[in-house]
């Protein structure tokens, strides 16, 4: 009988060990296929993000451009309703002011145009709350400026009187603000 429980604990232990070298092997075979794929969907994992940081890139570099592009557009809307105000207020002073009126309101419209076609040539680059915003702006102007009689204009509006300047200048100076938001600068109030 002892040879039975010899020969018994003898396959038990090598039949352990066999099976304990099966477990090893399979787990380290296991462990390298995981860092295999882990290595691989890393290497996956960081040219998508490099990918998106070039796309992410352009695309502030194409808004930086139409921002600044679409600024020096309204600087001229800008200039033109400043004209089209001052010869609107002294309009009744002067009657030969209408063909002026009608010649800077014909001005003022055409850039506004320009404006709103350079916003929706480039509404890829903007969501549709930054073109609102930028619309909302001056089509209001436009709409009245448009639709005003050249030849009889209505009375000088006497919240206007006080200052043309700061009145043709506040749309441009709102549009800085959506800017500024739009491009991610922010300034510091001391």
């Amino acid at each position: 009988m002892n040879d039975f429980w010899m020969a018994f604990w003898g396959a038990l232990t090598g039949g352990g060990v066999a099976f304990a070298t099966v477990v090893f092997l399979a787990r380290a075979w296991v462990g390298h296929q995981l860092d295999k794929a882990s290595q691989k969907f890393s290497h996956e994992l960081t040219k998508e993000i490099t990918k998106l940081g070039i796309h992410e890139q352009y695309l502030h570099e194409r808004r930086v451009k139409a921002v600044e592009n679409l600024y020096l557009a309204t600087l001229e809307v800008e200039q033109y309703l400043k004209r089209f105000l001052g010869a609107w207020w002294g309009h009744f002073e002067h009657e030969e002011n209408s063909q002026l009126l009608k010649e800077l309101s014909l001005k003022f419209c055409e850039q506004y145009i320009v404006v709103n076609n350079y916003l929706n040539n480039n509404a890829i680059f903007f969501n549709d709350e930054f073109i609102g915003s930028i619309k909302s702006l001056y089509e209001p102007l436009f709409y009245a400026i448009n639709g005003m009689d050249k030849n009889d204009p209505p009375p000088f509006p006497e919240e206007l009187k006080a200052s043309i300047i700061d009145s043709s200048e506040q749309p441009r100076l709102e549009m800085i603000k959506i800017f500024r938001k739009t491009l991610g600068v922010e300034l510091r109030e001391n």
